[in-house]
């Protein structure tokens, strides 16, 4: 569900399965990003507790139980202040590790083409950490760090998923 305000926003705020965690992004595929510049300033807002960001989104966790929308609110108007003065630098981008083992460089892929772009849908990212031993360590961020339902779709869904595409794949899990 995208919150509605008023139409006078570059950006969007949308809800994430995570009631504490709204996920931030330009609404239209305008050419601005949010940069790292911005995550550090909007962590600096009163009632956030910390800030991941997405290849192009922001997802803002609240310091109460539930995202209120008078924060966010505060967070779009720091947004559009920020893109008013054009005090936009160049969006960052997500580095990803050297590929060199042949089974490291499939989970990489099928992680970076089917897991992480529907993670960021809802406002976080899964990241590979290692694979060792048929075990798949990966780390939870943004609206997936702390989700309730983060565990079930770790094990349920992403496992699955790994599993069928690769059998040395064992036991998947988050740290």
């Amino acid at each position: 569900m995208i919150t509605s305000f008023p139409a006078i926003s570059d950006f969007e705020c949308q809800h994430t399965p995570n009631p504490r965690v709204r996920k931030f992004s330009v609404l239209g595929g305008r050419d601005r990003g949010i940069t790292e510049a911005n995550a550090d300033d909007v962590s600096q807002i009163e009632g956030v507790s910390n800030v991941f960001l997405g290849n192009d989104f922001l997802s803002v966790r609240s310091l109460d139980d539930a995202f209120s929308d008078c924060l966010a609110r505060d967070v779009l108007d720091y947004l559009d202040a920020r893109a008013a003065a054009r005090d936009w630098p160049t969006p960052l981008m997500a580095n990803l590790s050297k590929e060199n083992d042949p089974t490291d460089a499939g989970i990489k892929k099928l992680l970076n083409e089917l897991v992480r772009p529907a993670a960021a849908a809802d406002g976080g990212d899964i990241e590979f950490v290692s694979f060792v031993n048929g075990s798949l360590t990966l780390k939870m961020r943004g609206a997936c760090d702390g989700c309730p339902s983060a565990s079930a779709t770790l094990q349920m869904g992403v496992m699955r998923l790994f599993r069928q595409t690769f059998p040395c794949v064992k036991r998947v899990r988050a740290v």
